[in-house]
Order: C-alpha cells, then sequence, then structure tokens
C-alpha cells in the first residue's frame, strides 16, 4: 500500500508537472506576442521605445495644429467669393461684353473691377472694397456682385 501511495503521488506530480509545462508555454507565448519578437529580458527597452514614439507624434501633433492655425489665418485673407455679372450698359445696341467682377475675402475686403465695352473700345474700373463697402459710388451691377459676393460668405 505504501508503492501504491508513492505511485500514485509519482502520476499526480507528472501531471502537475505537465500542467505547469503547458501554462509555461502559454505564457512564454503571450510574452512574445507582448514583446514583439524581442526576447523579454528587455521590457524595458520596449516601452522606452513606445514612449519616444509617443513623443515623437506629439511633437508631430503640436506642429500639425500650428500649420493649421497659420493656414486658417492665411484662408481668412484669400478670395472667398468671387462673383461675375456680365450685362450691356447700351441697351440700344451691342451685347454683353461689359462686366463688374468682385473678389473679396472673408471680411468683405477685396476689390470690384468694372469694365464697360463700347464701340470696340473698352474702359476698365477698381473700386477698394471694404467690410463689404466702397467709399466710391457703386453702379446697379457693382452692388449687385457686391452682394452676390455678401450672401456666398455670410
Amino acid at each position: 500500500m505504501n508503492d501504491q501511495l508513492i505511485l500514485g503521488g509519482v502520476v499526480i506530480l507528472a501531471v502537475l508537472v505537465i500542467v505547469q509545462f503547458v501554462i509555461l508555454l502559454n505564457l512564454r507565448k503571450k510574452l512574445a506576442h507582448f514583446t514583439r519578437g524581442r526576447d523579454g529580458a528587455s521590457l524595458e527597452d520596449l516601452i522606452q521605445d513606445a514612449l519616444h514614439t509617443v513623443d515623437r507624434l506629439e511633437h508631430g501633433h503640436q506642429q500639425s495644429r500650428r500649420h493649421q492655425k497659420y493656414l486658417e489665418q492665411k484662408l481668412q485673407t484669400c478670395v472667398k467669393s468671387p462673383s461675375t455679372l456680365r450685362f450691356n450698359p447700351f441697351r440700344d445696341a451691342g451685347s454683353n461684353q461689359s462686366f463688374a467682377a468682385s473678389f473679396l475675402d472673408e471680411s468683405g475686403n477685396g476689390v470690384i473691377i468694372s469694365s464697360l465695352y463700347a464701340q470696340g473700345k473698352t474702359s476698365v474700373f477698381a473700386k477698394p472694397i471694404q467690410s463689404f463697402d466702397s467709399e466710391y459710388e457703386l453702379t446697379s451691377e457693382e452692388d449687385h456682385v457686391l452682394q452676390q459676393a455678401k450672401n456666398q460668405v455670410l
């Protein structure tokens, strides 16, 4: 009976060794996956590499934000609402060869350019615009393109 007891203890120990071996293999597999091919001895190096990568990403993100702000500022001064109207200033003769065109930024600053065509001759006018208003008198066509531009921006 004593021999049977020893044999039972050996069998139990063998089963425990096999279970421990399976657990160890599973842990090695998880460690290999966690360290992604590294030997596991340099886990601190892996964490340092990850922190370095995060620092570089943060720096890149800050640069992107600065560039975005710069572009947003530049975009405010770009022409946002070009508007053009072709017209005939002389009802009895000619065709729609004359035009008025507005080139304004987001704040309503820019210029209106007009061209009057009559008998083979063209005259060109430019009127500065500040905050959707001009210190010069606008023709009805110029006022029309100014209002169109204003409606596009707002």
